[in-house]
């Protein structure tokens, strides 16, 4: 299953500097990728404010990326592998497209995967901080 949260201090009129619909095909490429390497876990997407940005949170804690996959999850059509070993299905574009887009708003993606507590990717948008940010 999907579950999101919000963290309770996430401002309402908190506005980042983002084209939606960019951001939204990034999320869904890591939303993808998570969902692709465990079918059937939960994964779970949280937002949280930072003192320059939003930070969004995707984390699947049956998802483990191998110790040397590390290197390649951003890499575009390369192999990725489930905790069992099987290779997930697909072409891996998610994690590319997602770091391209991120990058190209003004923020980033990376991720932390750890025996016991499986991954979280996490992406950052920067909170619009001038009237020209927000198209006034």
């Amino acid at each position: 299953g999907l579950s999101l949260s919000l963290h309770k201090e996430l401002q309402t009129d908190a506005k980042v500097w983002a084209d939606a619909s960019r951001c939204v095909q990034a999320l869904l490429g890591l939303l993808d990728h998570a969902i692709r390497g465990n079918p059937g876990r939960q994964v779970q997407v949280r937002l949280q404010p930072t003192a320059a940005a939003v930070q969004i949170e995707i984390e699947d804690p049956g998802l483990l990326i191998r110790e040397e996959d590390h290197t390649g999850v951003f890499d575009a059509f390369r192999p990725s592998y489930a905790p069992t070993g099987q290779r997930i299905a697909g072409l891996q574009l998610g994690p590319s497209v997602a770091r391209s887009l991120f990058r190209a708003h003004g923020g980033d993606v990376w991720f932390e995967s750890r025996p016991g507590r499986g991954t979280t990717f996490i992406a950052t948008l920067p909170l619009a901080t001038r009237a020209a940010d927000l198209g006034q």
